[in-house]
């Protein structure tokens, strides 16, 4: 399984997202709990447009490993550009718990604060 997650990240600058998801799978099979194969597969559903399973993928990463600071991430900028804010503000929020000085998780959490506030204050809300 270890060789299979090394040639991954060649998949993932490639953007071979069909390839990737099958070598996770096959990663998956031989280690079932293995979060990272799920963060992989996950990124190789997002590359696919299919953002039900790279959803799916992210929070089973994140319920293996709950302190997994990417797959929070990756979840909360999905949730921010499909509009969930406040699921995407959790996101941010929980990588600041896990590490109060991420600069990704203030930079990200900034941002969809402002989105959230500049939506609030449209005018016909």
């Amino acid at each position: 399984a270890n060789s299979l997650l090394i040639n991954a990240g060649a998949l993932v600058s490639q953007k071979a997202g069909q390839q990737l998801i099958y070598v996770m799978n096959r990663v998956l099979s031989l280690e079932p709990n293995c979060s990272y194969a799920y963060f992989l597969r996950a990124l190789g559903y997002y590359m696919l447009k299919d953002y039900v399973n790279n959803e799916k993928d992210l929070l089973k990463a994140i319920s293996i490993f709950p302190e997994y600071k990417d797959a929070y991430q990756y979840l909360g900028v999905y949730y921010r550009d499909v509009g969930r804010l406040d699921e995407a503000k959790l996101q941010f929020q929980k990588i600041l718990e896990i590490d109060p000085n991420s600069p990704y998780g203030k930079w990200y959490l900034k941002q969809v604060n402002d989105l959230i506030a500049k939506k609030e204050n449209k005018p016909g809300n």
